[in-house]
């Protein structure tokens, strides 16, 4: 592949055996070795393997197999051009590939003769002498990529040479831009949310990476390089919280989180008022709601100090559910009303159809639901007018919970027939699992026991997976009891088996693909 018309003959054959075997027949190290046959013929290359491997230092802790391996690393690396030594070192910091932009920012420091300032012409360079992989993207865009044992060689490289500072720093805040570009379009809908997704899954092993440098401290010298890190660190658990928060990531992002807090706790102002947020909404949805509380309202403090009304209806809201999930209704319905009048004094559709749709949660589960159903209502006609379509699937599954508490549950099985494409394709695990448990509950409601018990265990499934707890199973409960006890128990744990065993796409498949209402028994 490296050099076309290359063949093997009888004047070669043997100084090919012998470096194969001076390799110890290891096939990255072959390639390692054959990417220089453009300029060495297999002779040339053997005396040069022979040489500088001999004069390498074995590293006596590990079996001689891997020595071969290093050495052949160490023999490549030293033959680069020092400009295209350099963006190999650092490129090492990358976690799990970048694309040819994330190269170009981070891997070039200086430009020079043999890298330039493309980075494809630099990727190219590193892939002739197979010291890189190069892959295609989800997107088609190329993807450059380390094997593990040549990127921990390239790390060492680039820590001997005192750059790893800068080249952790740059990475760093790289993908801090990528997460901040990213959140803005996961709070839309449609191609652009799917693409943020996938751009953010894709990214994930080098944001957590950028994560872990920015957010590590030194007790011992708390000086302005590491207030710096810091201040990229809360950047991007900032640009990843609702990522965190809608796609799964709850546990790891409340880390984070907490993490960030300890650091810029003393900076004060707006991005701790919005960390402490977000916390606070992952407390909540890891079933801590007495936890969330203390974060919620330090947070609440810091925007009425600020005097920001559009945060403070965010954060009246919050506290709202959170009073909600705790039981105090009574406390739940002022916030969220007071939310609501503020949302409507400032103009804020979308913060207003927020605490409309908790009201008429809160007013669902305190029995009222004449008035949970005019404020859903409410709520449903603004969503569908912005076009917020998580919000118009809010807004059904709470009227669907609305319609199956007051005995309508063919009517609640509609409207999350309604949804359910939405549900199935926006890659939310919480709105999945209490999608499901709703579909459950109606479908059990309607006679059908068996398949209520496969939704359950598919939703159980979604949950343990994301750390994400339900948070009223006496609900739930109430309706597959009387299924349960209608089918044998054998049955009923097999059904909640088959869906335990569900991925999460196949969980959304299982929804989809639920009958209407009049299809079912009644």
């Amino acid at each position: 592949m490296v050099r076309p018309g290359f063949a093997l003959t009888p004047a070669n054959a043997g100084d090919i055996a012998a470096i194969c075997r001076r390799l110890d027949g290891l096939p990255l190290a072959i390639e390692l070795a054959a990417s220089r046959v453009r300029l060495l013929a297999p002779r040339a290359l053997l005396a040069r393997l022979r040489h500088s491997l001999d004069l390498a230092a074995a590293d006596v802790g590990q079996p001689s197999r891997q020595q071969t391996l290093r050495n052949l690393i160490a023999w490549s690396y030293d033959l680069l051009a020092p400009d295209l030594a350099e963006a190999f070192r650092r490129a090492g910091v990358f976690a799990g590939g970048c694309e040819l932009d994330a190269l170009a920012a981070v891997a070039v420091a200086e430009p020079g003769p043999e890298t330039g300032s493309d980075p494809l012409q630099l990727a190219a360079g590193l892939l002739d002498v197979s010291l890189v992989t190069v892959t295609e993207g989800a997107d088609g865009e190329p993807r450059v990529g380390m094997l593990e044992t040549i990127r921990e060689y390239a790390l060492e490289r680039l820590e001997r040479a005192g750059d790893a500072g800068d080249a952790r720093r740059r990475h760093a805040q790289y993908y801090a831009g990528v997460a901040e570009r990213a959140d803005e379009q996961l709070r839309g809908s449609g191609p652009a949310h799917l693409a943020a997704l996938d751009r953010l899954e894709a990214e994930h092993a080098n944001l957590r990476a950028a994560l872990a440098w920015s957010l590590e401290t030194t007790a011992a010298d708390p000086g302005s390089a590491d207030r710096e890190r810091a201040a990229t660190g809360l950047r991007l658990v900032l640009a990843l919280a609702h990522f965190w928060y809608r796609h799964g990531y709850v546990t790891e992002g409340r880390r984070w989180l907490e993490r960030a807090i300890e650091l810029t706790a003393d900076d004060g102002g707006a991005p701790l008022a919005q960390a402490a947020h977000w916390l606070g909404v992952l407390l909540q949805q890891q079933g801590e709601p007495q936890a969330a509380l203390s974060f919620l309202e330090r947070s609440l403090a810091i925007w009425r100090d600020l005097g920001d009304r559009d945060q403070q209806a965010r954060e009246l809201n919050s506290l709202g559910i959170t009073h909600h999930f705790l039981g105090d209704l009574d406390t739940a319905r002022a916030l969220l009303e007071d939310s609501a009048a503020i949302s409507r004094e400032i103009g804020s559709a979308s913060r207003h159809a927020a605490a409309l749709t908790n009201l008429g949660q809160a007013e669902s589960d305190a029995g009222n639901f004449d008035r949970a159903t005019q404020v859903l209502q409410e709520a449903l006609a603004v969503d569908r007018k912005q076009g917020d379509m998580l919000g118009v699937a809010l807004d059904q599954q709470s009227l669907a919970g609305v319609s199956l508490r007051a005995g309508r549950a063919a009517e609640a099985r509609d409207l999350i027939s309604e949804m359910a494409d939405y549900v199935a394709s926006c890659g939310d695990p919480e709105l999945l699992a209490t999608t499901l448990e709703l579909a459950a509950a109606a479908t059990a409601d309607l006679g059908e026991g068996l398949r209520a018990a496969r939704l359950t265990g598919a939703a159980e499934a979604v949950r343990q997976k994301t750390g994400i707890p339900l948070k009223q199973p006496e609900l739930l409960e109430r309706f597959l009891a009387p299924a349960r006890a209608t089918i044998a128990p054998e049955e009923w744990d097999d059904e909640l088996a088959a869906g335990r065993a569900l991925n999460q796409e196949q969980a959304a498949m299982l929804l989809v693909s639920l009958p209407p209402s009049h299809d079912t028994l009644q």
